[in-house]
Order: structure tokens, then sequence, then C-alpha cells
């Protein structure tokens, strides 16, 4: 039995995280469990993870979704089925590792922006 889908954002309001959430379950006919990391930027993957569905939502400068149980041909149908066309930006998108896991939030944001600025000198 798969897992069920999930994803852990940050920087979100609510609004654009339930409309991101109603995407993916309208993309896949499963419920997906959404959780905030934003205003936990001390506490690390897991601890969050730990404390279950929910928690504060609002906007920020950086923006980052994290896909939970998704495997790779799902993660691929989430970048497509992202709501860009109702004006919410595009985090920096990422899946849960062994790593990552134990890495507090702002750490987790520190090194996604470093490999993002990375990935677009190398596109230039």
């Amino acid at each position: 039995m798969q897992q069920p889908l999930g994803i852990l954002v940050y920087g979100f309001k609510l609004e654009e995280a339930e409309q991101i959430v109603i995407a993916f379950e309208d993309r896949f006919g499963a419920e997906v469990v959404l959780v905030s990391a934003t205003g936990k930027e001390k506490k690390t993957v897991q601890e969050i993870l730990d404390s279950g569905p929910g928690g504060e939502f609002d906007e920020k400068e950086d923006r980052m979704l994290m896909f939970l149980g998704f495997n790779d041909q799902q993660i691929k149908q989430a970048l497509k089925a992202f709501p860009s066309d109702v004006g919410i930006p595009r985090p920096i998108f990422c899946g849960l590792t062994e790593d990552n896991v134990k890495w507090k939030i702002q750490k987790l944001l520190d090194h996604l922006k470093e490999e993002d600025v990375q990935a677009r000198e190398n596109k230039i």
C-alpha cells in the first residue's frame, strides 16, 4: 500500500496552500496532507512532520514545497499541475530525503536557494 501523499510548504498564505492541495488532489484523485513549516525555521523537518498537518501560514519572500510520499512520476505530474495560472508564485521544490529530514528548516531553505542559484548560473 502506498503511503499517503503530502506536501510540506513554507512561505505560502493559507489560501494559496489550499489551492495547491486542491490542484494536486484533483490530479491524483487522492487526499493530499498539508503541513506548514512557516514560522518554524529553527525546527527540523522531522519535528514538523511529527507535529502533524496544519501549522502557521504566512506569505514569505522564500517559498518552498517539499513532496512527501510522491514517487518520481507523481512529482513530474505535480510539477505540471502546480496552479501557477492563478498567480501563485512557483516555489523551490524538493523531496524528502534521509539527510534533509534531520535539517532545520532554515538550513534547508538556505541549501535550496544556493542550489537554485547554481542551477540558474549553469543555464546561462
